[in-house]
């Protein structure tokens, strides 16, 4: 077999797996089209050309409304929707319990002359030494999370991580599944100071991109990005730009100018077979010049067929089979490398709005709001057509009994008609109008009644996005409306959970990954771990601000009462306050000149707690008991002139 038989097969056999792949999201491509035109105000329904060919669109503003609550947790403030940490050390680094186990065996004999020849005492020894070890790797690790903190925020930064991510979240309330590929690599010319100046500088950075649901096609029966058979992701390119894919790191250059050897007019792709249905993707069959569609796979690949493009296998290996990423343009192979991932993991991640068990894609809001929109849109166009009817009357004519030449359907006001007499003697008039009965009211009420039934599918009330409307008494007082937006929050905890588990952690956490991996910096080292605050932080807070309501409430009723063995206060006077100075805390208001910084008089105290300087119960003036200038506090003074005076030290 010679080798540009072997590129056309694997071309093929990319090729192949793609026409599976859109075969089997054809009816979640249907889904993805009713979304887009939702969002674009465009009708799911056609109109029937008898009347007024209008479209009632709810749907967006609802959907947007839903973004906009998202956008505001996830990166409405200057605070990061995550936070680094470091696990803590359960068992040492194989290195470092080695390291132990030798200084501990060169003076073994000297640790139990020192203890007596009491062994459990040297054990208790050994274990101590190997906790003071733990601390000191936990201290490390948390220096390590906090240096990265720095660092990923930097280079998120510089990898459009909030753009891409703010469109994500478009993408997470309009489709059945939003896509994110990290790292999506990508050569840039950036400012960089040299120390002296600010020069251009070419350098391959690790981006953040968002990818469209259109041009992602997983596995026929994939359940999941990482356990699919294959992924296929599609890119439409300009000439220019593939063109500079010719730099670019793992591409072919003998390959691409193969491709445009031969397509000198582009390399469309045909996305649709069957003439029937034209519009089974994004683009049908294109006549576009200078246009090449470029598939990239991601899955399994025989190696015999991979180790044709410089990759090298053992002779064992040459039957199996490697995860490798592989681009085809033109069914010719521009890129064949093996996953550079260390972890074997594809780059790509995936989260929807409600997750269907067992299923790649999910639902939207906009999904549940299809026939919503066609009812409401439906009840507009019968009420404007029952307007059209009611605004005037609707007449008939006997028209040979009007004689006075004039045109019949003309009606004109203040004017006398000729006619002749009625031959059938019954006394009716040439003339007759009619008036339709005006619907206005039952076709608004019908709008009315599916519009709000809207906000019940989604399960997230008007008063959420700001109007009272449905709200009824309730929304009439700060308690009340802070419990209707409470549980308006609980309606999409859940979606968010699966946003932060299957994006934001994961995402995050290839950037730490690569930096522990690649940095020179000695104390970035350790198990260090992402983790979202977005909504688990909400929730974290609702439920602290609560039980701290239910405690002042229960505390209020118990004020004033005194403890008879002790003729004390039961609850302190300063209770009532510190719950109320945690709960305006809780909320975003400000305390200064309400209470008492009780924040800095707790730091005070663990302060001099850890010195040894005070008891944990300390006064209220931080300089009440304090240390002698010897260096002794005065409960400790008081002690050793005691025990001097008992053993008759002067």
């Amino acid at each position: 077999m010679t080798d540009e038989n072997l590129i056309d097969e694997l071309g093929e056999f990319v090729a192949a797996r793609f026409d599976k792949a859109r075969s089997a999201k054809t009816p979640h491509f249907a889904d993805m089209k009713d979304c887009l035109k939702l969002m674009h105000g465009q009708p799911l329904t056609a109109s029937d050309g008898k009347g007024p060919d209008i479209i009632m669109d709810i749907s967006s503003p609802i959907v947007k409304g839903i973004v906009g609550l998202i956008r505001d947790i996830f990166v409405g403030t200057t605070a990061a929707p995550y936070t680094i940490n470091a696990t803590p050390v359960v068992e040492l680094p194989d290195e470092v319990e080695q390291q132990m186990l030798e200084t501990v065996s060169q003076d073994l004999s000297y640790m139990v002359a020192a203890a007596g020849g009491d062994t459990s005492a040297v054990r208790a020894q050994i274990e101590e030494t190997r906790s003071l070890l733990k601390l000191e790797e936990n201290r490390k690790a948390a220096v390590a999370a906090e240096k990265l903190t720095t660092i990923v925020a930097d280079r998120l930064h510089d990898a459009d991580w909030e753009t891409q991510f703010i469109e994500f979240i478009e993408h997470f309330c309009i489709y059945p599944a939003a896509i994110m590929k990290v790292p999506s690599l990508k050569e840039v010319v950036t400012a960089r100071w040299t120390g002296t100046t600010v020069e251009p500088v070419r350098e391959l950075v690790r981006q953040v991109e968002n990818i469209s649901p259109f041009d992602f096609y997983p596995a026929p029966y994939a359940a999941d990005i990482q356990d699919a058979d294959y992924v296929i992701e599609r890119r439409r390119l300009t000439r220019n730009e593939l063109l500079g894919l010719r730099e670019a790191a793992g591409y072919s250059i003998e390959a691409i100018d193969k491709v445009f050897e031969d397509n000198p007019d582009g390399a469309p792709l045909a996305y649709s077979s069957d003439d029937d249905h034209p519009d089974t993707d994004t683009f049908t069959v294109s006549d576009d010049r200078d246009v090449y569609d470029a598939l990239g796979y991601y899955g399994r690949i025989r190696n015999d067929l991979l180790a044709e493009y410089g990759i090298t296998f053992t002779d064992d290996e040459m039957n199996g089979a490697s995860e490798a990423e592989v681009w085809v343009v033109g069914r010719r192979v521009i890129k064949c490398l093996l996953n550079p991932d260390p972890t074997g993991r594809r780059p790509f991640y995936k989260a929807s709005f409600e997750r269907v068990p067992g299923a790649f894609w999910g639902a939207s809001p906009a999904m549940k709001l299809r026939d919503t929109q066609k009812m409401c849109t439906a009840a507009a166009r019968a009420l404007v057509r029952n307007m059209q009817y009611s605004s005037g009357p609707i007449g008939e004519v006997t028209k040979g009994r009007v004689k006075d030449g004039l045109d019949i359907n003309q009606v004109l006001p203040n004017t006398i008609r000729v006619v002749t007499e009625d031959n059938m003697g019954g006394g009716r008039p040439a003339y007759s109008f009619y008036t339709v009965p005006a619907q206005a009211e039952l076709l608004f009420g019908t709008f009315d009644k599916f519009h709000g039934l809207a906000y019940d599918l989604i399960g997230i009330p008007r008063l959420a996005f700001g109007s009272p409307q449905g709200a009824a008494t309730i929304g009439r007082t700060a308690g009340g409306l802070s419990v209707v937006l409470n549980q308006s929050t609980k309606s999409i905890k859940y979606a968010l959970r699966l946003l932060e588990k299957g994006v934001i952690e994961p995402v995050v956490q290839t950037f730490i990954d690569y930096e522990l991996r690649t940095s020179n910096d000695p104390e970035i080292r350790g198990d260090v771990r992402v983790y979202a605050r977005g909504v688990s932080g909400l929730m974290e807070q609702e439920a602290k601000t609560e039980d701290l309501n239910w405690a002042l409430q229960t505390l209020s009723s118990m004020m004033g009462a005194i403890d008879p063995t002790t003729q004390q206060p039961i609850i302190p006077a300063a209770a009532v306050q510190r719950i109320l100075y945690q709960i305006f805390k809780n909320k975003g208001l400000p305390t200064e000149g309400i209470f008492p910084d009780f924040d800095r008089q707790a730091a005070l105290g663990d302060l001099l707690d850890e010195g040894g300087l005070a008891p944990a119960g300390m006064p209220q003036d931080p300089m009440a008991g304090a240390p002698q200038l010897d260096g002794r506090s005065a409960t400790a003074a008081a002690a050793i002139e005691q025990s001097n005076d008992t053993l008759g030290v002067g």
